[in-house]
């Protein structure tokens, strides 16, 4: 009797809990929504965060007001947002940034989705291969013929040790075999500098797009799995003799891990509606993004694809992280 009484009391705290986790999400939400960004206001990124919390605040109904906590590669915004109420109020920016720091030091920063559930990515982008146009290199073929008579004297940058910038870069180095010295930077902005200054033969970035309409820039390729829109005349790698080699950028909103699923998929659904409308792709294009689906189901098979792809680099590069 004890037993069934005990049971009983347990099926009625648990229906208890399930109806008023029910009714918060029926009534989210009901006061404004914050989110987390780890990068500096008015990097592409954060612009992009921007643009989709603009559009899922008119969906919703509520302001969605974004905060930058910058510091330690991002881990410092990472931390502040998983150890918020799982409410669905704070959401946190995570990118490619957060899985490459993973894979390259699991015991100083945490997995993703092990701390956050997806909502939904904002945009994806593609890497472009960058030289200066002062230096001569017209092609691929140019960079690699020069750079094979040179072993060890041609260096390119990244935006740091372990960073995605920096993975793509080894898997340029083993897919060509060209010897190449690496030189980290605190992040795209300083690195493209010292491209443009020739200081660097060449570099993978993200934010090519206004550099080459300014001339400051040549791209001889991207690390798109097929033409890219933002970057009509810049062929893949894969359709250069080098298939299967793509790697794309991406950023996408997620919430603390216990969130009710009904409140994500409030959230999700309100991401999804603000990327179809035309102001947000245009205002996206802009930034060298191209809008993605914003479904849960597709963030979480980019971060996982993400930590298999960068981690096989470190072991085929023999890559150690000690900074």
């Amino acid at each position: 009797m004890q037993a069934k009484t005990l049971l009983r009391a347990l099926l009625a705290h648990l229906s208890l809990a399930a109806c008023l986790s029910c009714a918060h999400a029926q009534s989210f939400p009901s006061h404004p929504i914050r989110v987390i960004v780890p990068f500096s206001a008015g990097a592409g990124a954060d612009i992009n965060a921007r643009l989709a919390s603009e559009g899922m605040s008119e969906n919703l109904g509520v302001p969605v007001v974004v905060e930058n906590i910058t510091g330690a590669t991002g881990n410092i915004g990472m931390d502040r947002a998983a150890k918020a109420a799982p409410d669905g109020y704070t959401l946190f920016l995570g990118s490619a940034i957060n899985t490459s720091n993973y894979a390259a030091r699991p015991e100083s920063t945490q997995d993703l989705l092990s701390l956050f559930k997806p909502i939904g990515k904002i945009g994806d982008n593609a890497f472009a291969l960058v030289v200066s146009p002062k230096s001569g290199i017209k092609t691929l073929s140019d960079l690699i013929t020069l750079a094979k008579a040179k072993p060890g004297a041609l260096a390119y940058g990244s935006a740091g040790i372990g960073s995605s910038h920096h993975f793509v870069s080894e898997m340029f180095r083993a897919a060509t075999g060209i010897d190449v010295i690496h030189i980290p930077y605190r992040g795209e902005g300083d690195m493209i500098a010292e491209v443009i200054a020739g200081r660097l033969a060449f570099s993978f970035i993200v934010t090519a797009r206004p550099f080459l309409e300014r001339g400051q820039l040549s791209a001889l390729a991207t690390t798109a799995p097929g033409p890219w829109p933002l970057l009509k005349d810049v062929p893949p790698l894969s359709s250069l003799g080098y298939p299967g080699f793509e790697q794309t950028g991406w950023n996408g909103f997620m919430v603390t891990k216990a969130t009710p699923d009904e409140i994500v998929g409030k959230l999700s659904q309100s991401l999804n509606k603000a990327l179809k409308t035309e102001k947000l792709r245009t205002a996206q294009a802009s930034t060298g993004f191209m809008p993605a689906n914003g479904s849960p189901e597709e963030m979480a098979q980019q971060i996982q694809n993400d930590l298999q792809k960068f981690r096989q680099v470190i072991i085929d590069r023999k890559l150690k992280f000690t900074e």
